[in-house]
């Protein structure tokens, strides 16, 4: 390897850990789980409680299930009468 490809190597290397540096100090810690729908908060709690809240719509159910402080989201749906 050439002296210019092992600087550019540490170049690179430097950005990215600088990089993840900044990210980790400015990443908000998600403490709540905040449902909206239409731009309105319909739902909101902490994420260290596990639980699940239902949204009921003409089409069927959003669902939002918070578990190990891990939220995920479903949609159901109704089956055609």
């Amino acid at each position: 390897m050439k002296k210019k490809d092992i600087i550019l190597i540490a170049a690179v290397l430097a950005i990215s850990l600088i990089s993840l540096a900044a990210i980790k100090m400015t990443q908000k810690d998600g403490k709540e789980v905040i449902v909206t729908v239409e731009g309105k908060e319909v739902y909101k709690t902490s994420i260290k409680k596990d639980q699940i809240y239902q949204i009921p719509e003409e089409n069927g159910t959003n669902v939002t299930l918070t578990l190990n402080q891990k939220p995920s989201f479903t949609r159901w749906y109704r089956p055609a009468p």
